[in-house]
């Protein structure tokens, strides 16, 4: 859309609208309810953006007509849902065995570790005809720490993994040595000597740099 119009949409609609809770019951009258109001909801809201829009252009100088959306065929993609099945036991055992590393480091004072499994499936329609649903299911292995420096500093350190089902997480052996690893680099920062004060410029490379512009300089 080249019209410059921005009309005070808020970061959600850039991505497809604010997202919608329904109820979790089986309850048709519920869930059509909700699905009534999230529709309407959004209806109305293009309602106003359009009338927005076209005011808007009124107003505008068009040095040119460009049209903002090309023209496609409709195309009709329906993937199976994929629920993710798994052994509770198998995976209780490998979080607890995972966990257990950190009692041979005595100074992380805190440490956890969480498997999470999100099920979802995203429909999508348009005014041409598109159908598509997608399955996007979302698993995270996420193990954390934490201790204290001589000096009193609080540090933190973490390993996560992601992937769209269990077998795209690293092998129980190749998580163990990730967080091995962690644990000594963080023990060595207990006792790692206290840097003098510096103001200069800092090179940040790595894993570092994004840290940095997420906690320092993206918007929170």
């Amino acid at each position: 859309d080249n019209s410059e119009f921005a009309g005070g949409r808020s970061p959600y609609s850039m991505i497809g609208g604010r997202p919608t809770q329904l109820v979790l019951e089986d309850d048709y009258a519920a869930l059509r309810h909700d699905v009534w109001l999230a529709t309407d909801g959004a209806y109305k809201q293009a309602l106003e953006q359009l009338a927005a829009k076209r005011s808007f252009i009124k107003t505008k100088v068009q040095p040119e007509e460009v049209p903002d959306f090309s023209r496609e065929e409709a195309t009709k993609t329906i993937a199976p849902k994929k629920l993710l099945t798994f052994d509770q036991k198998k995976w209780k055992g490998a979080l607890r065995r995972l966990s257990a590393f950190f009692r041979e480091f005595p100074v992380i004072y805190d440490s956890s570790i969480s498997l999470n499994i999100r099920f979802s499936h995203k429909y999508f329609i348009n005014s041409e005809g598109t159908v598509s649903h997608q399955p996007a299911n979302l698993v995270s292995l996420y193990v954390r720490a934490a201790t204290q420096a001589s000096d009193g500093m609080g540090l933190k350190h973490f390993v996560p993994s992601y992937g769209t089902g269990l077998e795209q997480l690293p092998p129980e052996k190749e998580m163990a040595a990730s967080i091995r690893k962690m644990a000594e680099e963080l023990t060595a920062l207990t006792s790692a000597p206290v840097l003098e004060k510096y103001l200069g410029p800092v090179l940040v490379t790595g894993q570092a740099a994004g840290e940095l512009f997420a906690q320092v300089l993206a918007p929170q």
